[in-house]
């Protein structure tokens, strides 16, 4: 399996780890038969140019679409 991206988050109690994967069912399941907490969301990909303002252009347009990022991975 190989992980495309990821985002790691930490409270006192434990850690949440959001990766994003080549293959999510067999990733899905080795976690879950490894008695790990799994859920599993649905993802868009943006292509973002490398350039000064590249990022705010995409955000630009995903507000005047009127939607929400929730979670940025890179």
């Amino acid at each position: 399996i190989n992980i495309r991206a990821l985002s790691v988050a930490d409270t006192s109690d434990f850690g949440i780890l959001r990766i994003i994967v080549n293959d999510p069912a067999r990733a899905y399941r080795i976690l879950k038969d490894a008695s790990f907490t799994v859920s599993e969301t649905e993802v868009i990909a943006v292509q973002v140019s490398d350039s000064p303002g590249g990022l705010a252009a995409v955000l630009e347009q995903m507000s005047e679409a009127n939607l929400n990022i929730e979670y940025l991975y890179a």
